[in-house]
């Protein structure tokens, strides 16, 4: 029984490492042909959706990527 948990665990781990990895190669592909920022946008959605990254709730530091006057302090 208890190697059925390992196994379980091992392939849950992978499907994971599978995830980052198409995750990384898709950004390295939107950085590498210079896509505009809305590729960017849909690709950090996706991330957030799938519970891979969760954005700070601070104020600070978070940018409008507008070159405004606050993001750029």
């Amino acid at each position: 029984m208890i190697c059925y948990d390992i196994i379980g665990e091992e392939n849950e781990m992978s499907r994971h490492t599978d995830e980052l990895l198409e995750a990384v190669h898709e950004i390295a592909e939107i950085i590498h042909m210079q896509l505009p920022l809305r590729y960017q946008d849909a690709w950090l959605k996706d991330i957030i959706g799938k519970g891979i990254w969760k954005p700070e709730t601070e104020e600070v530091g978070v940018c409008c990527r507008n070159g405004c006057e606050r993001c750029e302090q």
